[in-house]
């Protein structure tokens, strides 16, 4: 509404990484010539990589080898029909006993073990033993089937995701320094191609690394969560490393307000959409 002499392209693909970025942009750059990129850098998983038992697997060592030999392609996402003040399909709106609430989370956190090359009975004895009656006791209004991948996540990432925020270990500094690579590849792929188009790469902050009300939640889900406190390690690490290379980002931890984030899912609500595209705009104004 705001560039209306603009053509506005949205590539943005749900439960990418900086590589599946790369692949998409490698697809699109010279079929649509962009005057301006922007690319969205999620501070809650875009940088974690691979967990440790995961890329120690065989099967993820083979995927690995076929990765290579067949490259990830681009792919778009069905549009579901969304309720406001939600991320989820109307149709996963629709509330459930505890048992099966119980049932569809444990089949989620084996389905996540699968694709990750994980012990499966690992996560699902962990899915078995969950603490169910506390968390919908205290929280009842996620007893919705969308709220069973929140908790399938809190099982299998509790301890991954902290550790990949906090490059507390050195699987996350190594996961960490693979995916600041891949944003040079990037970067560099763009500046060859279309040296004249203007990049710029918008830092995502995690809910629950800027407000206490946020971090409850996830706590009680299992996560182990530090003090809350936005200057966390990835993010002073990423905000310096963008610096020294001298690409173009906004941070929009610094342009916070009230209500960004859903409590139950640590992406953004329409507030918060409307804040980084007030953002995005700011800048095509400016520059």
């Amino acid at each position: 509404k705001k560039l209306p002499d603009f053509e506005i392209f949205n590539a943005g693909s749900p439960g990418n990484d900086i590589n599946g970025y790369y692949e998409i942009v490698k697809y699109y750059l010279n079929k649509i010539n962009p005057d301006y990129l922007f690319v969205g850098l999620f501070l809650g998983n875009d940088f974690s990589g691979p967990m440790l038992e995961q890329r120690e697997s065989l099967k993820y060592k083979i995927i690995q080898i076929s990765k290579n030999i067949f490259p990830n392609t681009y792919f778009f996402y069905k549009r579901n029909l969304v309720k406001k003040g939600s991320r989820y399909g109307i149709e996963t709106l629709t509330p459930i006993s505890k048992d099966d609430f119980k049932k569809i989370t444990i089949q989620k956190t084996v389905n996540i073990a699968n694709s990750r090359s994980l012990n499966i009975k690992k996560y699902y004895y962990l899915a078995e033993n969950y603490n169910y009656d506390f968390i919908l006791n205290k929280y009842p209004d996620l007893k919705y089937s969308k709220y069973c991948d929140v908790v399938a996540n809190a099982i299998v990432f509790k301890d991954f995701i902290m550790e990949s925020i906090l490059l507390n270990n050195k699987n996350s500094i190594e996961n960490y320094n693979k995916n600041i690579k891949l944003l040079i590849k990037l970067n560099n792929f763009i500046k060859e191609n279309r040296k004249d188009v203007k990049i710029v790469f918008l830092l995502f902050p995690i809910s629950f690394m800027i407000d206490e009300k946020y971090a409850l939640f996830y706590k009680d889900l299992g996560y182990n969560l530090p003090l809350t406190n936005i200057n966390y390690p990835l993010r002073i690490k990423l905000i310096n490393d963008l610096k020294n290379l001298r690409y173009n980002f906004i941070d929009v931890h610094d342009f916070i307000i009230d209500d960004m984030f859903f409590r139950e899912d640590w992406h953004f609500t329409e507030i918060g959409n409307e804040v980084v595209s007030n953002l995005i705009f700011d800048y095509i104004k400016n520059y």
